[in-house]
């Protein structure tokens, strides 16, 4: 985002599909819809022990699913 910042004008930002945000890059680097979309709506906040091992089970299941279709 900060070479963004630096050579643009006015930025556009979608997430899913969809524009979310529009303005100055400033602006728009500040707007919670943003940094929900693409840190994630508790990006700040610690997660519990369940939703750690939620999160390394998903990985793990990804993985096995990934390494399973290259073979």
């Amino acid at each position: 985002m900060d070479m963004v910042r630096d050579i643009s004008d006015w930025v556009i930002v979608m997430a899913q599909g969809r524009v979310i945000a529009e303005g100055p890059p400033e602006a728009v680097m500040a707007d919670q819809r943003v940094i929900d979309a693409y840190l994630g709506a508790h990006h700040d906040a610690a997660l519990t022990f369940e939703e750690q091992e939620q999160m390394l089970a998903e990985a793990r299941e990804a993985i096995a699913e990934e390494t399973e279709e290259q073979r």
